[in-house]
């Protein structure tokens, strides 16, 4: 399940939808900027917006008992895109 939707804006930097979707299912994606450090350089309100939005995703993800198990990167001819892999259940070392 897509927890949120990214869209190209015109200046080729990835835009996130102001929706989340809350997790349900035992998987979720989340993608985020593949190159935020040049998002930041060109764009520092669309860099802050990110935060914002990454933040109260994470934060409803993991209340909702979600946690990251991976992370995929998607190397395209122009427009990369990069993923976290959210599972849900329990998680704990050793």
């Amino acid at each position: 399940m897509r927890i949120n939707q990214v869209t190209i804006n015109e200046h080729g930097l990835p835009q996130p939808d102001q929706r989340i979707v809350e997790p349900d299912g035992t998987l979720g994606i989340v993608e985020i900027p593949a190159d935020y450090l040049t998002l930041k350089a060109r764009d520092h309100g669309l860099a802050v917006a990110w935060r914002e939005h990454t933040r109260i995703l994470f934060q409803t993800a993991f209340q909702a008992g979600y946690l990251v198990t991976d992370f995929i990167y998607l190397r395209e001819e122009r427009f990369p895109r990069s993923y976290y892999m959210l599972t849900h259940g329990e998680g704990r070392l050793g």
